[in-house]
């Protein structure tokens, strides 16, 4: 987990009351530590709507949303999540949810 994505999450748990601002070195310390033997690639909705836009698609942020739940949901480890994948499950979603 990158340092910019571990900052991002202590400042939304600050955002959200859920630790003081007086324990943002330590949070970002203990996530720090949590994270040094994992590793994760983060996907977000902007990824799918960027992926969908290129292939001349317009989706709202909830149909993203959608996509990236099914993506993770279904998640295969030897393949991972790559743009190829989620460019299939938004034909998927395309073909079966919404007419273009």
């Amino acid at each position: 987990m990158t340092d910019h994505s571990i900052r991002q999450m202590v400042n939304t748990l600050i955002d959200n009351n859920m630790i003081d601002k007086k324990n943002i070195h330590q949070s970002i310390y203990l996530l720090q530590n949590y994270w040094n033997d994992k590793v994760a690639h983060i996907w977000c909705t902007d990824d799918v709507i960027t992926e969908a836009e290129r292939n001349g698609i317009t989706l709202t942020e909830y149909e993203a949303l959608t996509i990236l739940d099914a993506v993770g949901k279904n998640i295969d480890s030897n393949v991972g999540v790559n743009w190829d994948v989620l460019s299939c499950y938004i034909d998927e979603y395309v073909t079966y949810h919404k007419s273009v």
